[in-house]
Parts: C-alpha cells; sequence; structure tokens
C-alpha cells in the first residue's frame, strides 16, 4: 500500500496501473494460448492421421518444455533487464506460432510444440518487472 501511495504521490499511478492492466492482459493471454490445442485436438488428430494417445502426448511435451525450462527461464531476467528479455520472449512466441500452424507430421509437432512450451515460461517475467524499470 505504500509503494501506490508513493506512486501516486509521483503523479505516475496512472501509469503504473496501465502497466498492470497490460501485464493482467499479456497473463491470460498465456492461458489461451493452450485452450486452442486441447479444444481442437480432434480436429488435428484426423489432419495428421495420429490416434488419441499421441495427442495426449504431443499437449504433455508442451508441458515438460514449460515445466523444464520454468526456473532457467528466469536466469535471463536476472543477468539481462527483464524489459528486454520480455520482449525477445514476446517475439519469440509469436514466431513460434506460425510453424505451429503449419506442422507436417508427428515428430515436427512435437519438437515445435517443445519449443513453444519451452518459451512459454519466460512470458511471466513481467513479474519482476518492478515499477522503476515500467517507468523508464
Amino acid at each position: 500500500m505504500a509503494a501506490v501511495a508513493a506512486l501516486s504521490e509521483k503523479g505516475s499511478l496512472r501509469v503504473y496501473l496501465i502497466v498492470v492492466a497490460f501485464a493482467l492482459v499479456f497473463g491470460s493471454s498465456l492461458f489461451l494460448d493452450r485452450l486452442p490445442l486441447s479444444v481442437f485436438a480432434p480436429a488435428f488428430r484426423q489432419v495428421l492421421n495420429i490416434g488419441p494417445l499421441a495427442s495426449g502426448g504431443v499437449l504433455a511435451t508442451i508441458v515438460w518444455g514449460y515445466a523444464l525450462l520454468h526456473v532457467p527461464a528466469g536466469w535471463p531476467g536476472d543477468l539481462w533487464r527483464a524489459r528486454k528479455v520480455l520482449s525477445a520472449i514476446i517475439v519469440l512466441r509469436s514466431a513460434l506460432t506460425a510453424p505451429m500452424a503449419v506442422v507436417w507430421n508427428l515428430p515436427s509437432l512435437l519438437a515445435i510444440g517443445f519449443l513453444f512450451g519451452a518459451a512459454e515460461p519466460g512470458a511471466l517475467l513481467w513479474l519482476k518487472i518492478n515499477p522503476k524499470e515500467q517507468l523508464a
């Protein structure tokens, strides 16, 4: 509460609230990235001619990519400024979205899914950005 009072004294509370709102929208988009995969699983099973077990393996690969690189994804944010790393991660996730849509077989889907999952934990670096860095 003291931080909010200090921000309101400086007149930057509005900017801080805009940054927090952006962070919440971005955080909710992380959930929305996973939702279509589970909803459209029957469709991509039919197109790629894979079974339910392989489809579950694809979703598990994305989760394993996320889980294995969750802690290491924070290290670049500690080495460099979190805002720069977050910008790079947004570009990386956007670059991996197109190949995810044009996969041609199960191994390509597994590889791109793992990379897609591995790029996701770094997106949580917005939690590490302090108000001074947000306003810089």
